[in-house]
């Protein structure tokens, strides 16, 4: 009798005991969850009070050269290095391509053109589509200077399959 009571006790302990250790562990699995989401959650808001900050600097901009483009993001860039790349994709039509690439050319990188990756990965000038969205300025400059001209509409793709 003694033995079964003896049995029957540490039974209970033991249960008791896990049942308290995996509780113990859901705990500090939500905690340290919690503190990573929280974490994902401030940076996504700094990301986007960025890219915000860009948009009203767009509308209150009428024309963005180079060296103000570099300046305004020069302190995002510099304090959140998340941030890969920031650039200017102005929405060029078919119609104004041309005089587009021209302009850009006299001011910027000489043969500048829009393109676009082939199916190699090779960038090659964009085919015709109804609208670009390719990127003029791209910040820091050195790491990002092949992305000059990569046409970034959503739409090339598709519209290149077809």
């Amino acid at each position: 009798m003694t033995l079964a009571i003896g049995i029957g006790a540490s039974l209970a302990v033991f249960f008791v005991a896990q049942r308290w250790e995996h509780e113990t562990l859901r705990i500090d699995y939500e905690v340290a969850s919690n503190d990573k989401m929280l974490a994902v959650k401030r940076t996504l808001q700094d990301h986007v009070a960025v890219l915000d900050m860009l948009g009203r600097f767009c509308e209150v901009t009428k024309r963005v050269d180079r060296g103000e483009f570099k300046q305004f993001i020069r302190h995002p860039l510099s304090r959140d290095l998340d941030i890969v790349m920031m650039a200017w994709l102005p929405r060029v039509t078919s119609a104004q391509r041309e005089l587009f690439e021209t302009a850009t050319q006299t001011v910027g990188p000489a043969g500048f053109k829009i393109v676009e990756r082939d199916a190699r990965g090779k960038a090659v000038e964009a085919g015709h589509r109804a609208e670009y969205l390719p990127v003029l300025f791209a910040e820091p400059f050195d790491r990002n200077k092949t992305m000059l001209g990569a046409d970034f509409n959503p739409k090339s793709e598709v519209e290149v399959l077809n």
